[in-house]
């Protein structure tokens, strides 16, 4: 049982029946996976605490969203923050059937504007394209 398995169980009192795929992700572990009940669930935990802090109000300011998750719990476990997050199915963007390119090329488009959205801070950068880019200097 790996740790984020073990969270689920101690500390959000789940089983993981059957664990889902998950794209590989930059800043944070993720388990997605369904409980016995056939509920679906995502524990996540960042390696900065102030990404899960951000992502959890986040989640909570946007919770009447239809397409948001729910932010189920949080968790305090050997000095880290974990999220316990609605599971949602859905499609990566290149399986969805009637996705012309102009879709693609909009949606595309709202991302890299929310990569340019400021906050108070995006770990000491201005917006997250600049924390990304400067993760990537920095492992190179």
């Amino acid at each position: 049982m790996d740790e984020l398995e073990r969270v689920a169980v101690e500390c959000f009192g789940l089983d993981v029946a059957t664990r889902l795929p998950v794209t590989e992700s930059f800043s944070s572990q993720v388990l997605s996976f369904l409980a016995s009940d056939g509920s679906r669930h995502v524990v996540k935990r960042h390696w900065a605490r102030v990404k899960a802090e951000r992502e959890a109000w986040a989640l909570t300011e946007l919770a009447s969203h239809p397409d948001v998750p729910a932010l189920r719990a949080t968790a305090e476990h050997d000095g880290h923050l974990y999220l316990l997050i609605e599971g949602l199915d859905g499609v990566a963007w290149e399986h969805v059937e009637d996705a012309t390119p102009e879709l693609l090329r909009e949606l595309g488009r709202a991302t890299a504007e929310m990569h340019r959205t400021t906050a108070d801070s995006f770990d000491g950068f201005a917006t997250w394209h600049e924390l990304l880019r400067g993760n990537a200097d920095r492992y190179l």
